[in-house]
């Protein structure tokens, strides 16, 4: 039922997809659906830990990688920004329901899971780059760092979840969104290449 949610939810919002959807996706039935999970939130719930799991194993394995040792700050800005546009594309669907819930209603556990994401990343991301602080221009890094951060996961959640960047459809492809947030942020923390 899980992979026939994610299915669904590519084309249309959480609130639009019907339990009755996703069973004839899933080839199953209601009360299979029931035995699993108690309503729709409970699916999403369970969407969202599952989410999180790979979310916090797809950036560990990054940012473990042995060539992090000897790159450029750029270097591993770039290749970061690039693994979360990817990551954000191939997961829009789930990550936009995520997201809405996330803004729309006090969730503690959905918070709590997006906060252990979000650590996990600045954590290790400033880790790599104050490893560097002699390649960064600015005077702050620990600062600058959270807060390219934020800029940067706000361009990518705008332009690729909901896919607004107050441009022309189209205008900006992944790549061209990879390569412009990878400059913004080096611009401001002062990492060149």
């Amino acid at each position: 039922m899980t992979a026939a949610t994610r299915k669904l939810l590519a084309s249309k919002p959480f609130d639009d997809v019907a339990i009755r959807e996703v069973v004839r996706e899933a080839g199953t039935s209601i009360g299979a659906f029931y035995n699993r999970f108690t309503d729709k939130r409970a699916l999403l719930e369970y969407l969202d830990v599952q989410q999180t799991a790979a979310a916090l194993t797809l950036w560990t394995a990054f940012f473990d990688r042995p060539r992090w040792r000897s790159a450029a700050p750029a270097e591993i800005v770039r290749a970061f920004i690039a693994a979360a546009v990817r990551a954000h594309r191939q997961n829009a669907g789930l990550l936009r329901a995520i997201h809405f819930r996330l803004r729309s209603q006090e969730d503690a556990d959905f918070r709590a899971r997006a906060r252990r994401v979000d650590q996990l990343i600045r954590r290790r991301l400033s880790d790599h780059l104050i490893a560097r602080r002699g390649e960064l221009a600015h005077p702050e890094p620990e600062r600058a760092i959270p807060f390219a951060l934020l800029f940067t996961a706000a361009a990518i959640r705008e332009a690729v979840l909901f896919e607004d960047l107050r441009l022309n459809p189209g205008e900006l492809g992944d790549d061209q969104l990879t390569e412009e947030l990878a400059r913004a942020f080096c611009a401001y923390v002062g990492c060149s290449g």
